[in-house]
């Protein structure tokens, strides 16, 4: 059985996901500053009916794809898309929207894209060092749109048995790195999804 619980649309957000006989699919974009749904649109293949992996690598395709012209004149976004099927859960993100798997009393989750999680080289490579202790939490590294130099990051994870996956903004996890801090404040007012496997009713799908 799989519940799927997605608050109602937020500003600066776009969800869509889809459910399958065997798989499931999940997409959250988040516009920096706004969403431009048209633009989102247009770089990101629409979710299948009955989703595979093969979603996940034309869309690794689609976002790699570089934009020109500067920040000021395309709208950029960060995202997630999720694909379950079976007993892995394969991940393809850019930026700091950050999924947490809950499974077999574990958490595991996806790290975020942001100057403060590279290395002292990378930071000199890459010309970050002059940046001040303060602006590194929130000083991004990828995303989708002009002057990003750097594609997806791919994370594939393995589970057995039940499992609960969360999608949260950096608004609640607030680059927080050990999980219990900022998975005791996802609410519903603060995740942007939650998803619920449990193998204990084989072949139904429910939504909430």
């Amino acid at each position: 059985m799989i519940e799927i619980e997605l608050p109602s649309p937020r500003e600066g957000f776009i969800a869509q996901w889809a459910i399958g006989k065997d798989s499931w699919a999940l997409f959250v974009a988040q516009g920096l500053p706004t969403i431009n749904p048209e633009f989102v649109a247009e770089r990101v293949p629409r979710l299948p009916i009955e989703p595979s992996v093969q979603w996940l690598h034309d869309l690794e395709q689609a976002i790699g794809s570089r934009d020109t012209g500067s920040r000021s004149q395309v709208t950029q976004f960060v995202f997630v898309g999720l694909v379950a099927a079976g007993p892995t859960i394969s991940v393809l993100h850019a930026g700091d929207l950050r999924v947490a798997l809950l499974s077999a009393g574990q958490v595991l989750g996806t790290r975020d894209h942001i100057v403060a999680n590279r290395s002292t080289e990378e930071r000199l490579r890459d010309e970050f060092a002059s940046l001040t202790e303060a602006a590194l939490p929130t000083m991004l590294t990828r995303w989708v749109g002009p002057e990003c130099h750097e594609q997806p990051e791919r994370t594939n994870w393995t589970v057995n048995g039940n499992y609960e996956l969360i999608v949260s903004s950096s608004d609640i996890h607030q680059h927080r790195s050990e999980p219990v801090a900022w998975l005791s404040d996802t609410t519903s007012a603060g995740w942007l999804a939650r998803f619920k496997q449990f193998a204990d009713r084989p072949g139904t799908n429910s939504q909430t």
